[in-house]
């Protein structure tokens, strides 16, 4: 979603989906555009500090939470409720647990529920092996560069199947 263009379309795309879910077009929605979000994500990508690294991260699990959650209006949905579309649910999971994992630090393991970092590093593990074991043996891995990255190729994976699907015929 690298484009200007690309980010306006998926902001229309998601300004439509809260204002049909609002049911008035001429209320005020969140500050949280995307396009506010993708700028503010490209000056901390520009500013190459790894202390924003994390920061970062977390302003993209607020865009793949906006986007995805747009269509209810709701907060990003539960575990279950995920796409029927294997490409966009298998990067739903993953964005989902970054998504817990950046806003829900102190959650621990409970029962049969992993930790959000731990769930996180069991969904990375076969896109990016590396980043998932060094995930697991420190998770301040989650602040690193690396794992931006990982976010930001994550998101753009997103962003593209919505694109494709945007201008389908």
């Amino acid at each position: 979603m690298a484009s200007r263009g690309d980010v306006d379309l998926v902001d229309s795309y998601v300004r439509s989906r809260l204002e049909a879910v609002l049911g008035d077009s001429r209320r005020e929605l969140q500050p949280q555009s995307m396009s506010v979000l993708c700028r503010d994500l490209q000056s901390l990508v520009s500013a190459d500090s790894p202390e924003l690294a994390f920061v970062a991260t977390a302003v993209v699990a607020l865009l793949a939470e906006l986007l995805l959650a747009a269509p209810t209006g709701d907060i990003f949905p539960n575990e279950g409720s995920e796409p029927d579309d294997k490409a966009e649910a298998s990067l739903w999971q993953v964005l989902r647990s970054l998504r817990n994992a950046c806003f829900h630090p102190a959650a621990v393991k409970r029962g049969a529920n992993p930790a959000h970092v731990d769930h996180l590093a069991r969904l990375l593990q076969y896109r990016n092996g590396p980043l998932a074991h060094r995930l697991r043996e420190d998770r301040t891995s989650l602040r690193s560069p690396r794992m931006l990255e990982m976010a930001i190729i994550l998101l753009d994976e997103l962003g593209r199947l919505y694109l494709e699907r945007f201008r389908a015929p």
